[in-house]
């Protein structure tokens, strides 16, 4: 028998308690400070006071809009979602510049697409498949407005793309069955569902779609 020594280490920092906004120097400090608390789901502290402080100080603030703009789209405040994306992708564009992270022109396209605003979206979910980070979830929502259109051989085109890009999404391979459901294709919309649900067996909306093939 050998006993085990045990090499006393360091104890990590403990976790800094947020300050008030007006105690932060700088915008990414608020921004990092909010991002923090959505990321833990704090339930105590708001983040929005810090991204409000941060947008007081530099309205245009790219990554502080971009986040406002997700939340407020979660809450279904589509128009104002809009505005904060649109000064996100205005910083990120300024010039001519073409944006190196696409999550602002995605999200936005999502805005617009739920306010019934479909061409404007496509332009913008365009955008967001330059990116590799976003090309999935925009060729499948560029699939949903195909088929908001009824323009369904699009619709198959779009969400092809996405599958060549993750083909391990169950959502995608549902997308698909309905799609080729809607152009008469059963037999390879079942095939579709069959590999949405061998990777998530438990897909909600892939069993209810296996009850219209």
């Amino acid at each position: 028998y050998t006993p085990l020594v045990v090499q006393e280490q360091p104890l990590p920092e403990p976790v800094e308690n947020p300050r008030s906004p007006a105690e932060y120097q700088s915008v990414e400090e608020l921004y990092l400070v909010g991002l923090r608390l959505e990321q833990f789901h704090n339930g105590i502290v708001d983040p929005m006071p810090y991204y409000e402080e941060a947008l007081r100080r530099d309205p245009s603030d790219l990554r502080v809009n971009t986040l406002v703009g997700i939340r407020l789209a979660k809450q279904a405040k589509f128009a104002e979602a809009e505005q904060h994306l649109r000064r996100a992708v205005e910083r990120t564009t300024r010039n001519y510049t073409r944006a190196k992270d696409a999550e602002p022109h995605y999200y936005l396209g999502v805005v617009l697409k739920e306010r019934g605003r479909l061409k404007e979206a496509k332009d913008e979910l365009w955008k967001a498949v330059w990116r590799d980070g976003f090309q999935r979830a925009a060729y499948i929502e560029l699939a949903k407005i195909g088929c908001l259109e009824r323009d369904h051989p699009h619709a198959l085109d779009m969400i092809g793309n996405a599958l060549d890009v993750a083909g391990r999404s169950s959502k995608a391979h549902t997308l698909k069955a309905y799609i080729l459901r809607k152009l008469g294709q059963n037999k390879d919309a079942e095939a579709a569902l069959d590999k949405a649900l061998e990777l998530d067996p438990l897909d909600v909306w892939s069993l209810a779609e296996r009850g219209f093939v």
